[in-house]
């Protein structure tokens, strides 16, 4: 079960489509299967993944102040298993540096 809220959601699909979109191309330029080009994707994925959480909760969160002077914080965080968008990216980066070094010590 994937908990999220706002548009953490959009993480793992960003990962997904964008690794996958460069393990078609590497297959499609070296005619076999290249486990580098998606570390590669997942790399430009996680980048990604970090400015969108970066801009998508930066606006999330307005702050009311009542008739006590008290800050009441109002909004929604971006989270996917109540972790913020923004540290999906890292996550996902190092997965992909991961797929390159294991392509790398394979050969």
């Amino acid at each position: 079960m994937i908990v999220w809220k706002g548009k953490g959601v959009l993480a793992p699909i960003v990962a997904l489509l964008v690794g996958a979109l460069f393990e078609y191309m590497g297959t499609a330029i070296f005619a076999e299967r290249q486990i580098w080009m998606t570390g590669i994707g997942l790399i430009i994925a996680g980048i990604l993944i970090w400015y969108m959480g970066r801009a998508f909760n930066a606006n999330s969160e307005q702050v009311l102040i009542d008739e006590t002077g008290r800050e009441i914080k109002l909004g929604v965080q971006n989270t996917l298993f109540f972790i913020r968008m923004e540290y999906w990216g890292p996550v996902v980066l190092l997965l992909g540096l991961w797929y390159i070094v294991s392509s790398i010590f394979s050969l």
